[in-house]
């Protein structure tokens, strides 16, 4: 191969690494912003609008210790709770949106791994 194959595969390779760790750190900043932006009550249809899709969805979640934001659920609100989790590719955050049976949200959730 002559040099100005070489090159080009280089720039080629070069630019497609820098678009591609631009858009880790663009996934990064949306989800931050779209974390404030939900409110309890928002459906699934207004979470995804602000959030994208979700990395995974969790179908029926049980766990007493649910809350928005830090603060603690009523006592019978997390009996079967579909959670949306969006992770992280840069860092090792995790947000977390719950909704009820009805599909609207009533937990939401940040998560950091040490």
């Amino acid at each position: 191969m002559n040099k100005k194959i070489w090159k080009i595969i280089v720039a080629t390779l070069i630019i497609t690494g820098v678009l591609f760790i631009g858009r880790l750190f663009w996934q990064q900043r949306q989800y931050e912003c779209a974390y404030k932006g939900v409110w309890r009550g928002a459906d699934k249809r207004e979470v995804i609008k602000l959030f994208g899709p979700p990395s995974h969805i969790e179908l029926c979640k049980q766990d007493e210790s649910w809350a928005w934001d830090g603060m603690p659920l009523p006592a019978g609100h997390a009996k079967c709770i579909e959670v949306y989790r969006y992770v992280s590719w840069v860092s090792v955050e995790e947000w977390l949106i719950g909704f009820d049976k009805n599909g609207k949200a009533i937990t939401k959730a940040y998560l950091v791994s040490p």
